[in-house]
């Protein structure tokens, strides 16, 4: 059934028993039993801390500084501790729901009177990102206690019902929310838009139809909103409809920093619950969900050193990818989600989005036999030895439409490389603040990431650092021909080529010229990675209307030691740890120059201690109009095979030899055999 006619079938049924976010069944998923067993410390922890931190024993000011103070910055830190108050008020509610214990009624009823009146008296006058969360916890929190009585005989008062619709009459009839589905269709990579979006939807499904409501929701604004939202999911992805495209596949992946896929899709998840369960909607069977855990498993699988690509990338979030994770796994069951939640460690389980989701299944021993995949939708593709804690993992950032809007960063054509739960090759810079000058003149730039950039001293990188996109950006491939079922749930041959050589290997290509703002004319990157061998060759095409001083950057967490200068080749070994190493060959038809620049961060981040960095530049000798850049990367420095070497033939035409492997490089592309 579309989604149209859900939206008349629901409001031609008689109304839903709630809570509508469980269907009006306590043992739906098995989310309420759960409580009693599994999740039973998480669910404990927050009930607790509901009534450890009661509203009461709160200092009264801090209403009083978040909706009247004169100061920006009191009044914004305190508007934000007051949201936190406010999910305190939903989590009231499920924890009454669960125990028909009157005291987290009592607590509920508190939170409602501390902040209702004082939001209405103002007219909701704050912003989306903050109306947004008034309205979706006291929904939530009337959706779950509504109709349900205490043991004691206690339930929701008739003033703290009329707060409530008062509260959500206010914030609603604004006209911030009245054009929020406009907004969201001129601008839907605008992030707070866009989950604010959801969550006035999921809101207004939890309420819509119910008599204390129906002044307060508009059924024609809502049927608007939530065609737009469904039709716009992903707003950072492939297409969104349920059947995917050719040149734009649904294939799960995220362009805006795997940081920001975690908070971005966990803050949306329960206002997703309510548009399925309540509209009996297939939402989670969208074709960009169903492959979302692909893309997290591969990209940020469980013990990942850090993240992958973006703001945020540089820290690990471990804590975060296992708690918000997990609450996205729960949702949708695969041998993807069942890995990922069985291997995630360290989460906070006392989160509604994580105790409200689905019981977890049991787990399988690796999410699948494919090692490498590709999301072409964000240019994105990831390359692993296995699936074990010591993997080696490298992931390739291509050509992307989305460029560096937002989140995102001018790091097209880039990579990063961990082993053994190391950074052997990383993305440098830190992510202090949205608009900090460290984010600006390094993290968001070219020159932060390993990727080519040319005439460094006169500051020329990717026309898109400050923020743009990618007209006319190119999807990337890996191994051409050799494609993996369209389904993320049983997924049973390898995604190497065996072939001939008989050394499985993975090629992934990328042409990034559209990234240079009409600087280059080719800026091609192959990168084959030579699995048994634990070797990484990559070739960079490149070419440009004016002649360059070609840089092919490096960034590492420890210093390198000269190994070995000759003609063609300068070879830097990098000791990151006891236990992994990293040996780097970079060469082009003219030579290449090194240097290396400790702590690269001449604008370094604020109120962040960096961590050991270096900037290792291999630059071109002479400038050129065409560039061909070959380098080797040897994990754990590898033995050299016997017969590795390079020939330039030309300036555009070599040939690598690495063991029993043969690549040929040409204008027109790059053979493995």
């Amino acid at each position: 059934m579309l989604l149209e006619q859900r939206i008349k079938a629901f409001d031609v049924a008689a109304e839903p028993k709630r809570p509508r976010l469980l269907k009006g069944d306590r043992s739906l998923f098995g989310i309420v039993e759960a409580t009693k067993y599994e999740r039973k410390f998480g669910f404990d922890s927050m009930a607790e801390h509901v009534l450890r931190r009661n509203i009461d024993g709160v200092d009264g000011s801090i209403v009083k500084k978040a909706f009247t103070s004169a100061d920006p910055v009191v009044r914004a830190n305190s508007l934000n501790e007051s949201l936190k108050w406010m999910e305190g008020a939903a989590e009231s509610a499920f924890a009454f729901y669960v125990t028909s214990d009157s005291r987290y009624l009592d607590e509920l009823s508190h939170r409602i009177s501390a902040f209702a009146p004082t939001i209405v008296k103002n007219n909701c006058s704050d912003g989306i990102y903050h109306k947004r969360d008034y309205v979706w916890y006291f929904a939530v929190a009337y959706d779950f206690v509504q109709g349900h009585v205490a043991t004691d005989g206690k339930k929701l008062s008739d003033t703290d019902k009329k707060n409530i619709v008062d509260l959500v009459t206010a914030c609603t009839g604004t006209d911030e929310v009245k054009t929020l589905a406009q907004k969201v269709i001129d601008s839907p990579n605008e992030g707070t838009v866009f989950n604010g979006l959801s969550k006035f939807v999921g809101a207004h499904l939890l309420l819509r139809g119910d008599p204390n409501f129906s002044a307060a929701v508009d059924k024609a604004w809502l049927d608007n909103a939530i065609k737009t939202y469904v039709t716009k999911l992903p707003n950072w992805g492939g297409d969104s409809g349920f059947a995917s495209g050719p040149t734009n596949p649904a294939d799960g992946g995220y362009s805006n920093g795997s940081a920001y896929l975690l908070y971005d899709t966990s803050e949306s998840l329960l206002s997703w619950d309510a548009m399925e369960r309540v509209l009996d909607y297939p939402l989670y069977s969208k074709p960009y969900l169903q492959h979302l855990p692909e893309f997290i498993v591969f990209t940020t699988p469980p013990g990942s050193p850090a993240g992958a690509f973006g703001d945020g990338a540089e820290s690990p979030m471990s804590n975060e990818r296992a708690r918000l994770g997990k609450s996205i796994m729960n949702r949708l069951d695969s041998n993807f989600t069942r890995w990922f939640v069985a291997n995630s460690s360290g989460d906070d389980p006392s989160r509604l989005s994580m105790l409200l989701s689905k019981r977890a299944k049991s787990a399988v021993p690796q999410p699948t036999e494919y090692l490498s995949a590709a999301f072409p939708s964000v240019g994105i593709a990831a390359l692993h030895s296995s699936f074990e804690p010591d993997r080696l993992s490298i992931l390739f950032k291509g050509s992307t439409p989305f460029g560096s809007v937002n989140h995102a960063h001018a790091d097209q054509n880039s990579f990063v490389i961990y082993n053994k739960g190391k950074i052997l090759a990383m993305d440098s810079g830190y992510y202090d603040d949205y608009n900090s000058a460290h984010r600006r003149l390094w993290s968001k730039q070219t020159k932060a990431h390993n990727a080519i950039t040319f005439d460094v001293g006169q500051g020329q990188y990717m026309a898109s650092d400050q923020g743009s996109r990618t007209p006319g950006a190119k999807p990337i491939t890996l191994n051409p021909g050799a494609a993996r079922p369209s389904t993320s749930v049983a997924l049973t041959a390898s995604l190497t080529v065996p072939g001939t050589p008989s050394v499985p290997y993975d090629i992934v290509t990328s042409d990034a010229a559209p990234s240079y703002g009409g600087a280059l004319t080719k800026a091609l990157r192959t990168l084959v990675y030579l699995r048994s061998m634990s070797t990484v060759v990559i070739v960079d095409q490149l070419a440009s209307e004016t002649a360059r001083t070609w840089e092919y950057n490096l960034h590492t967490t420890v210093a390198p030691e000269l190994l070995a200068s000759g003609d063609k080749w300068g070879e830097l070994k990098f000791n990151v740890a006891s236990n992994t190493s990293l040996c780097v060959k970079v060469a082009d038809q003219n030579g290449m120059s090194r240097f290396s620049h400790k702590d690269g961060y001449k604008t370094p981040p604020k109120d962040i201690k960096p961590s050991p960095h270096y900037w290792n530049i291999f630059s071109s000798k002479a400038k050129t109009k065409t560039a061909t850049i070959v380098s080797i990367l040897r994990i754990d420095c590898a033995n050299p095979q016997p017969n590795e070497n390079l020939s330039f033939w030309a300036s555009d035409v070599a040939s690598v030899s690495v063991g029993t492997v043969d690549i040929d490089i040409s204008p027109n592309g790059i053979v493995v055999r």
